[in-house]
């Protein structure tokens, strides 16, 4: 009883944490995440020689859909679903579509996440990894 009492009181803790910084970016407005260049890319040591970003510079809708796995940080079982309608859906905490919204390409290697005006960097290295910049969170896409 009190570990399922616990699983509980972290996952609204998580969901209250989660709202009260939603709240406080919104204040902030998107335009100071404008006005500063985006860091933390994820350096990787292999390149993805299939894709078209490698070839052309820049990263396409089809570098991004796809179901993409937190393998490093795995006590959040974090996986975030891509698709090509360019929606997404976000499973945490062994919670489905926990979050949700629509993504669009930002720059080069990067995206945007709406409505939570996340950004997302893709390692121009290889395309199959990613970092949410504001919690240095890194993904993998799957096969």
């Amino acid at each position: 009883m009190m570990m399922k009492l616990s699983k509980k009181i972290t996952a609204i803790l998580m969901i209250g944490l989660f709202s009260a910084f939603l709240a406080g970016c919104s204040q902030d407005g998107q335009s100071a995440d404008a006005a500063k260049p985006d860091t933390g890319a994820v350096q990787a040591s292999t390149a993805d020689a299939s894709s078209s970003a490698s070839k052309k510079g820049t990263i396409e809708d089809k570098d991004i859909v796809g179901v993409w796995i937190n393998h490093i940080d795995t006590d959040i079982n974090q996986k975030i679903t891509f698709h090509a309608d360019h929606t997404w859906t976000e499973n945490q905490h062994n919670v489905d579509n926990i979050y949700s919204g629509t993504w669009s390409i930002k720059g080069d290697h990067s995206i945007y996440l709406e409505p939570y005006g996340e950004t997302i960097e893709i390692n121009p290295d290889n395309l199959k990894e990613m970092n949410v910049v504001r919690y240095n969170h890194r993904l993998t896409k799957e096969d």
